[in-house]
């Protein structure tokens, strides 16, 4: 009887022990930045086609950086299929992982094939470029209406990224991005570009305009 008893006893001895031990608990899982992001429109998280505008512009504004420095056109059109169309360019990869990552989370399959990562691949070797006259205006667009970003003068290294309308997109060597006549810029190749820091400066002696 003792020999039961004890039995019965450490049986409870062992279960009170195992409950006293303390639990692990996981860490709450991290929320989605992006489903964050796409509550702020759409509480439900359930995307409507004619709501692409607001959404494009949600994540430009949010996420796509500052477009004075960095590349952002982007295009959104329903198929009749049902699927989302993005056009345009951006300037990263992960630029367009993010956009289409916020399209999916709102519930939209998304096709981004028309989507250009600059540099275009049009612009070939020369990619690179001096500003060959005593000033460039840098605008906002490459046509009517728009407004001067910057002003690039005479050898100011230019990194392109794309050409449109007579114009090459390009960065300053401020940084600024903006649309220059290329007629305004002397194109040259990655290592022509490298030299021109150890090279001689060009030096202005008088102003013909």
């Amino acid at each position: 009887m003792l020999r039961i008893l004890g039995a019965v006893l450490l049986l409870l001895c062992s279960s009170v022990c195992a409950d006293a031990k303390p639990r692990v608990v996981p860490p709450p899982q991290r929320s989605d930045p992006l489903a964050k992001l796409a509550q702020q429109i759409e509480p439900d998280l359930v995307g409507r086609a004619d709501r692409l505008t607001q959404y494009i512009e949600l994540y430009r504004v949010n996420l796509a950086n500052d477009t004075r420095l960095f590349a952002f056109d982007v295009s959104a059109e329903a198929n009749q299929a049902g699927q989302v169309e993005l056009s345009g360019h951006i300037e990263f990869e992960e630029t367009r992982v993010g956009l289409v990552g916020l399209l999916n989370v709102l519930g939209f399959e998304v096709l981004d094939e028309k989507l250009k990562t600059l540099p275009d691949e049009s612009l070939g070797s020369k990619a690179y470029g001096f500003v060959k006259t005593t000033h460039a205006l840098s605008y906002s667009r490459p046509s009517e209406p728009r407004s001067v970003v910057t002003d690039c003068l005479l050898g100011e290294p230019l990194y392109l990224l794309r050409e449109e309308g007579g114009h090459l997109l390009v960065h300053s060597g401020e940084g600024y991005l903006g649309y220059v006549s290329a007629d305004d810029v002397h194109r040259v190749d990655a290592a022509a570009f490298a030299r021109y820091p150890t090279e001689s400066s060009v030096r202005m002696v008088e102003n013909h305009t």
